[in-house]
């Protein structure tokens, strides 16, 4: 439509939004029957729709993620690392000591793939312009340092359970990650691939 063309949008739930038009199943209750999030959908695409100008806005809940626990307290991860961490603490001490030092590099490893997604991939026989964005992407990966960057580049392969495993000892704290890195890949938290898929959900 910004080019010009003549575009058409089809929508085969009975009313308009697609995933983020939630259905009240109980009076005052709304859910998203499709999906739970909109994913990564960049600023300048939202702006270029004015979506806020036809009343469109993003929520990013807090706490994020709420996971029953069989026994006791459920376990609560907040968008505050330190609050998520005293969280983790009345189940796991240990992992609530690494939860800090984990949010970090997961959130290190998200730049870089928010870095990564935000522009057109480089070609192989592509000019200047592609070699420059290849370099500045590798940059940013070696940005990472040395260990970061074993780190992250294992990680692109990884199952989600053997990246958890890495960091985290709980098994309520991986099952409730590992749930976000199975979700729409229609693969489990061992299959290769999935620990991009919770690096993903964090850009």
């Amino acid at each position: 439509a910004g080019a010009g063309l003549r575009t058409l949008v089809l929508e085969r739930g009975e009313s308009p939004g697609g995933p983020a038009a939630g259905e009240e199943i109980l009076p005052g209750f709304r859910i998203d029957p499709v999906w739970p999030d909109a994913a990564p959908f960049p600023a300048g695409i939202a702006g270029e729709l004015g979506l806020d100008r036809r009343g469109g806005s993003f929520l990013s809940p807090d706490p994020g993620l709420v996971a029953p626990a069989p026994v006791g307290a459920p376990l609560v991860l907040w968008r505050d690392p330190a609050r998520s961490a005293a969280s983790i603490g009345a189940r796991s001490p240990g992992d609530a000591g690494r939860w800090i030092g984990f949010s970090e590099r997961v959130a290190a490893f998200a730049r870089v793939l928010e870095t990564a997604s935000s522009r057109t991939a480089p070609q192989p026989t592509g000019g200047w312009r592609d070699l420059a964005t290849s370099l500045g992407l590798g940059w940013r990966i070696r940005s990472l340092g040395r260990e970061g960057m074993t780190g992250f580049l294992r990680a692109l392969t990884l199952p989600a359970r053997d990246f958890l495993e890495d960091h985290l000892e709980d098994g309520l704290v991986m099952g409730a990650l590992g749930a976000i890195a199975a979700r729409g890949v229609f693969q489990g938290p061992r299959s290769p691939g999935t620990a991009l898929v919770l690096l993903l959900h964090q850009v």
